[in-house]
């Protein structure tokens, strides 16, 4: 054989062509096939001259030169195919087959076309030509060979070539492709001239292939048929390309939650690879897209198509694909545009399926919005740095979006905004951006610069969302957020340009960090010292916020007395050392002493309030009762302090009334304004005093001597408050010039220095009421003496009442007055001052509880004089439905647990009352007074019930335990249960003789019934037997 070849090869050298012609003509095509065999094996380097020469020597205008070269041909595809030439003699050969192609007759054509077809089929069950495509690169010249002959002879039949090669393009993707041929096809593919019709079947067919392919060779095959649509159809491609991978998503959730039990271990999907898949994957798209524009465009136009279908545009695969070519600056605004309007639009339907069963029924719930969205930033820690920037801007542009618009800090954010549309993508917006931070250290500086920015640039929005996900990303990694506190200590210098509440509610975000970074906190000591004296209202008040902070975090271990204080004290008005002392000291982390020495201080600078405008005052005065709830060991130098406050604004000479009300003006000019909130700093001065009872004694020798100062202190304020009270009982309305000769016009500075005087007294009494009510609870002579307090106040309303009446309206006023009188009350005079009154929370829910519910005989007594007085009792209703009314208008309102348990003790006493005297107890009563309290009551309920859905959403079910639901109930039980009596109560309103006040009260109800029904599971036979009654009742 090698002889042969050798003789081949030399004539071929020689040019001899005859004699080539001559000698091949002396074989058959089998002996030939043995030669090309023997030199594959012999001699790799003369294979490529062999055939050369035996094309050469086989001319194409005999039938036998085309068997030859049809032979020669066939053969080399399968040497190809077994993989046994090196790629530079494969290069070779295909090179000069692809030169002899065109030669081919139509017939010998149509047979190669066959050919290829049967091995691509017979190679669908093996995998011997995997890797392997060197045979498949002189397909697409077969097809442009055929594709140019004007007519071609097929089973007899004479069809035009350009028909047959759609023929054998269809025949190809009819016919079985394996895995391991399926990326080197569709790289074939590219090299044919394909029609759009050709190409939709061709696309179909690489689709359909996706699933057959392993894990690891999908990237490769996406990126293929990627290029492969430069021919057309992109949009096609990327919309298969993005339902493969959500099905693939799909069942890898399934098999995570074990709902695919009976599932066949070879066919698990292994979730980090598939990840790191289509981290691959995406990468490709946007490499596509970067290099034509027109796969960007058309998946633009599919997510604008699918805005309806939430499940496909929020997909994790296809949100982190979009993010990706979000990172495209062309495609930006367009991208995060459609997933942005997608997220808010599944938000508003999603509220309307929840308050609709017949939209519930029209547009079934089509996915879980959070939950996808949130999947896709957990998928990317797998490697998906290039999604990182589009989670990070699509965040923002989420929280940026939320409303409503107004002035920074200073806008009111409406009751449920929250739970509204846009209320729930800025919370996801936040969720996506703190999850990415925990992710992606790469992002973390960048999300924490975007936002701190906006807390001091953004001017068109509320700031809370944004403090929110501070506090949330410092509450996670504090020592994480540490790397970055130069960028937090640069907010520090804009501290005074910000308005109250976002500085407070900034400050209260970072105290973790000032917790482990002393550098950081002594910075922000600097500023506030400097920001107290301010010529800025705001400013101070921050200012007064971020000490109170301070103490209330930084606590102090061992007792503290109050010659500790005097001497800090000292130390800072002698000289500015003892803040230096102080910075000395803490650098010590969690150092006792440093802590002791830093609160001295702060306590010692806030005695500079006490010299500053009212607001600020009273801004001190609200927070300290908070701080020593938490930092109870500065309980001894606050009480000392406050005491001595107060004693400058009390009359020494015990014949003589007892509060120097005129002290508390100030008068500047032809300006009087309230310099002392007086009744502010005596609540406040019993609010801490409770806390002292609170305080453990300690054991410790050493800490005797504190204890003996803190009950000296607790002594002298006991003394203090009964003496006062005592006093302030013996005093009548002349004694501090308040009669019906003051002038209350408010014409003259006069008047409105006696106009404040009144207001304050009218305060002192209201907070001398709840100091009789904590120091002797339901005695007999206690709640008589608050009987009395309530009824100097009265007096003193009604007075005022009585001049601004005779002062707007001469004889007609008092005419309209007296008749006025008869029907409503004293009561009546109090709804003006309701809103502004000082009684605490805490004292309402506790004196209601004992008025509408306590029957303990011990204290029956003391709780007939109460119950006996009935402007009182509707006086702390009233009292008590505006205090739940204005927190629940309150944007800057921080739920406490105190806060809870107040308004729910609250709803349970007026709940109790309103069944007890209304008609659902079967005994409603007589008294015009009880039945116009009626009303109050349900209101108050109703407000205590908002409250607690608004800011304590998680805990609606122990609400409900607390008024009266079953402890064994589950949470919808529960709800429903409340519900069935209130629509028992509206029941019995409208079987009873209808007034307009039952109208009121029945509003209320229902308002009641609306609040707790969007509590239940609307999918659940509770919630649509309330919707029901709700429509029969319509």
């Amino acid at each position: 054989m090698e002889s042969t070849a050798s003789r081949i090869l030399k004539l071929y050298e020689e040019n001899n062509h005859a004699e080539l012609s001559k000698l091949l003509s002396s074989f058959d095509l089998r002996e030939l096939s043995k030669v090309i065999r023997g030199q594959e094996v012999n001699g790799q380097s003369g294979l490529a001259t062999l055939i050369r020469a035996v094309i050469y020597g086989s001319p194409c205008d005999s039938q036998q030169g085309e068997e030859r070269r049809i032979k020669v041909y066939k053969n080399v595809l399968k040497t190809l195919q077994r993989e046994l030439l090196s790629n530079a003699v494969a290069s070779d050969i295909v090179g000069l087959l692809l030169i002899e192609t065109d030669a081919f007759s139509e017939g010998s054509l149509v047979e190669l076309a066959k050919f290829y077809i049967e091995n691509i089929e017979s190679s669908s069950g093996s995998d011997a030509t995997a890797g392997n495509s060197h045979w498949l690169q002189l397909f697409p010249k077969l097809l442009s060979s055929i594709s140019s002959r004007q007519k071609i002879v097929v089973d007899n039949n004479e069809i035009g070539g350009a028909e047959y090669k759609s023929c054998v393009l269809k025949q190809l993707c009819g016919v079985p492709w394996s895995a391991e041929l399926a990326v080197h096809i569709t790289t074939m593919l590219k090299d044919v001239e394909i029609s759009a019709d050709e190409m939709g079947v061709v696309l179909e067919r690489v689709l359909l292939l996706l699933s057959q392919v392993e894990l690891q060779k999908l990237p490769a095959l996406v990126y293929q048929l990627l290029l492969l649509t430069t021919k057309g159809y992109k949009g096609l491609a990327l919309e298969g390309i993005i339902a493969f991978f959500d099905k693939l998503d799909t069942k890898a959730n399934k098999q995570n939650t074990g709902a695919d039990s009976m599932e066949i271990e070879e066919d698990k999907i292994n979730v980090e690879q598939l990840r790191q898949v289509e981290g691959t994957v995406a990468l490709y798209v946007i490499f596509t897209i970067k290099q034509d524009q027109e796969p960007g465009r058309e998946y633009i136009k599919y997510l604008k198509a699918n805005q309806q279908t939430p499940s496909r545009i929020l997909s994790p695969f296809n949100t982190a694909l979009a993010l990706s070519i979000a990172q495209i600056h062309r495609f930006e605004e367009q991208v995060l545009g459609c997933i942005k309007g997608c997220i808010i639009r599944s938000f508003r339907e999603s509220e309307k399926q929840r308050q609709s069963e017949w939209f519930r029924e029209l547009v079934p719930d089509d996915c879980e919005v959070t939950k996808a969205v949130l999947q896709t930033v957990r998928n990317s820690s797998q490697g998906w740095d290039h999604v990182s920037q589009g989670l990070l801007s699509l965040g923002f542009l989420l929280m940026d979006s939320y409303g409503p618009k107004g002035a920074f800090g200073s806008v009111d954010v409406p009751a449920g905004y929250h739970s509204s549309p846009s209320g729930k993508a800025c919370k996801l917006g936040a969720d996506i951006l703190l999850e990415t931070f925990k992710l992606h250290n790469a992002v973390r500086g960048k999300i924490l610069d975007e936002i701190l920015n906006r807390l001091v640039t953004k001017a068109a929005s509320p700031a809370d969302h944004y403090l929110n996900l501070l506090a949330a990303v410092v509450k996670w990694g504090a020592t994480v957020v540490i790397e970055w506190s130069q960028k937090v200590r640069g907010v520090f210098d804009c501290l005074p340009l910000l308005p109250e509440s976002t500085g407070h509610r900034f400050l209260t975000a970072i105290q973790p960090l000032l917790k482990i970074s002393m550098p950081l906190k002594d910075a922000l000591m600097v500023v506030l010292r400097k920001t107290l004296f301010s010529s800025h209202m705001e400013s101070r008040k921050m200012a007064v916020n971020g000490y109170l902070q301070i103490l209330k975090n930084f606590q102090v271990l061992g007792s503290m007395s109050s010659s500790q204080f005097s001497q800090a004290s000292q130390a800072s008005q002698s000289s500015s050392s003892w803040f230096s002392q102080i910075q000395a000291d803490v650098h010590t982390r969690s150092n006792p002493k440093a802590n002791e020495a830093l609160c001295l201080e702060i306590v010692s600078s806030l005695r500079r309030c006490f010299r500053q405008q009212s607001e600020i005052r009273m801004l001190l005065y609200q927070g300290l009762p908070e701080v020593v709830a938490v930092n109870t060991q500065l309980c001894c130098p606050l009480l000392e302090l406050l005491l001595n406050q107060l004693m400058g604004y009390v009359e020494s000479k015990p014949n003589m009334p007892p509060l120097l009300l005129t002290r508390c003006t100030t008068q500047q000019g032809e300006q009087v304004t309230c310099s002392e909130p007086l009744a502010h700093l005596l609540i406040c001065l019993l609010q801490v005093l409770e806390k002292t009872y609170k305080v453990p004694v300690s054991d410790k020798d050493e800490d005797e001597d504190e204890d003996e100062d803190l009950k000296v202190v607790q002594s002298r304020c006991e003394d203090f408050l009964l003496s006062l009270t005592q006093r302030v009982m013996k005093c009548d309305l002349e004694d501090f010039e308040l009669d019906k000769s003051t002038d209350f016009s408010g014409g003259t500075c006069l008047a409105v220095r006696n106009s404040l005087c009144a207001q304050l007294l009218v305060g002192v009494y209201e907070a001398l009421m709840e100091a009789a009510f904590y120091r002797g609870s339901y005695s007999q002579e206690n709640c008589e003496l608050i009987v009395e307090l309530y009824n100097c106040e009265s007096n003193l309303l009604e007075l005022l009442r009585e001049k601004s009446t005779a002062g707007g309206g001469g004889k007609k006023g008092k005419a309209a007055l007296a008749g006025k009188a008869a029907a409503a009350g004293k009561a009546a005079s109090v709804a003006h001052f309701a809103p502004k009154s000082v009684l605490s929370l805490g004292f309402l829910s506790k004196i209601l509880a004992g008025l509408f519910c306590d029957t303990m005989p011990a204290n029956s007594a003391g709780l007939a004089a109460l119950r006996g007085c009935k402007d009182l009792v509707k006086y702390l209703v009233t009292v008590t439905l505006h205090k739940l009314q204005h927190l629940n208008t309150d944007h800057r309102l921080s739920p406490t647990p105190d806060v809870f348990i107040y308004s729910s003790n609250i709803a349970k006493s007026l709940l109790a009352h309103y069944i007890a005297y209304s008609s659902i107890s079967g005994t409603e009563t007589d008294d015009k007074i009880e039945k116009s309290l009626l009303p109050a009551c349900i209101e108050g309920f109703v407000s205590a019930l908002q409250l607690v859905s608004s800011h304590y959403k998680q805990r609606i079910g122990e609400f409900l335990d607390k008024i009266g639901s079953r402890d064994s109930d589950t949470a919808d039980d529960k709800v429903h249960r409340q519900v069935k009596h209130l629509q028992q109560a509206i029941a019995s309103i409208l079987t009873a003789d209808l007034q307009e006040s039952r109208f009121k009260e029945m509003v209320h109800i229902l308002n009641a019934v609306a609040i707790l029904s969007a509590e239940l599971n609307t999918t659940d036979q509770n919630y649509i037997q309330v919707l029901n009654y709700s429509l029969l009742s319509d």
